[in-house]
């Protein structure tokens, strides 16, 4: 009852968020055609357990196979409970019944979104806590990805986006505890929050950088630390295993990213024919998407987020902090931007919660240096969340 107490609002906001992201959990069933990649996941599941292998290399799997690796074992129990229930008279009717509604299993993939998407809330809080020792900067932090448009949609969809944004913040999270702890475990944790990041979408692997250089930031580690080789195995070991288990979607995504470089250059360097995009944009016109695209999921975010980034930059804390919250979702931003075509919305989620948490800063630095009231400050966070 004691721990209730004291973590009555951060619990508050959790349940909130879990129950915001289950709204749309049957949304559309049983219509088919209308869930685009959600359905990739199913069929990818499926087949691993109809094919009876441990390979995703199905030439209509054109996403990173993690989704599927989660999904087959619960595939898997469904029918066994179903069986036992009485539900299904064998495997054989289970296998009829995936044929004709397998539609109705986006709803195991949504809520697995929206447990990663209450997950995302909760590490958010936990990261903003943990770098900022703030109650007040982390609730609020907390608070505005509860509400974010992208961050909620994507989480009632059972698409890759949210995972990635999940393992984001959890490599995140975990490379500033190693940078200021130093012990195995979190370069053990940080390591299989950045492989499992690259098995839900290759971009992940990015964060291997931070982990890195938050290695090399602490004075005390030598560079050949066993810690470091440790959590270096497992992203190393995670990254070629589930780039062996989907080849097809390795080989369209990375091929994706040079067919976009060389066409910049004017040169066409494909490697099959499902990698290379029909149209590739100048670079400036991306940009204006993205930006367009950050804009439109939440005007106050953008503005106050390059605010809070301004500030943070330009203040006395630790340069690994700065190069973690504002680096990120540059260099993220960087490589959708510019390595990848046809950009759309909800490729900037992994971003957002960068930007939230530099907005979050902003509005109690800003509001601590004002002689205003707590009820003048709760007014003006409900503002930006309800304009935002």
């Amino acid at each position: 009852m004691a721990y209730l107490k004291k973590h009555k609002f951060i619990i508050l906001i959790l349940v909130t968020a879990f129950i915001i992201r289950l709204g749309a959990v049957d949304y559309g069933l049983p219509h088919l055609l209308a869930f685009g990649d959600e359905i990739v996941h199913i069929a990818a599941g499926f087949n691993l357990l109809a094919q009876k292998t441990l390979r995703a290399n199905f030439n209509f799997y054109y996403v990173p196979p993690l989704f599927s690796y989660l999904l087959a074992p619960i595939f898997s129990l469904i029918g066994l409970f179903g069986i036992l229930l009485g539900k299904f008279q064998g495997i054989a009717d289970y296998q009829n019944f995936v044929l004709l509604k397998k539609e109705y299993f986006l709803a195991v993939s949504r809520i697995i979104s929206a447990i990663l998407g209450t997950g995302a809330v909760y590490l958010i809080y936990l990261l903003a806590k943990k770098i900022f020792s703030s109650q007040k900067i982390s609730l609020i932090a907390a608070l505005f990805l509860t509400f974010d448009f992208f961050s909620v949609h994507e989480s009632q969809l059972g698409r890759f986006w949210m995972p990635l944004t999940f393992f984001f913040l959890a490599a995140a999270y975990f490379i500033y505890r190693l940078y200021k702890e130093g012990d195995l475990k979190w370069y053990l944790l940080a390591g299989l929050m950045i492989g499992f990041g690259f098995g839900a979408g290759y971009a992940a692997i990015m964060m291997s950088l931070w982990f890195l250089i938050s290695h090399l930031s602490r004075k005390k580690e030598g560079f050949w630390s066993k810690k470091l080789f440790a959590g270096a195995g497992l992203i190393l070991g995670l990254t070629f295993l589930f780039s062996y288990l989907n080849p097809t979607a390795f080989i369209r995504q990375f091929g994706h990213m040079i067919f976009t470089i060389g066409s910049f250059f004017g040169q066409n360097i494909s490697f099959t024919e499902i990698d290379a995009p029909s149209q590739v944009q100048s670079a400036a016109y991306y940009f204006k998407l993205m930006i367009g695209f950050l804009w439109h999921n939440s005007p106050l975010f953008f503005i106050f987020g390059l605010l809070g980034f301004l500030i943070i930059g330009f203040s006395k804390k630790e340069r690994l902090l700065k190069f973690l919250l504002i680096g990120v979702p540059v260099v993220y931003l960087f490589i959708i931007t510019f390595l990848f075509s046809g950009i759309e919305g909800r490729y900037v989620l992994p971003a957002v919660p960068f930007f939230i948490l530099a907005v979050s800063y902003f509005i109690v630095e800003v509001s601590g240096r004002f002689k205003t009231s707590k009820l003048q400050k709760g007014l003006l966070a409900i503002l930006v969340l309800t304009i935002g």
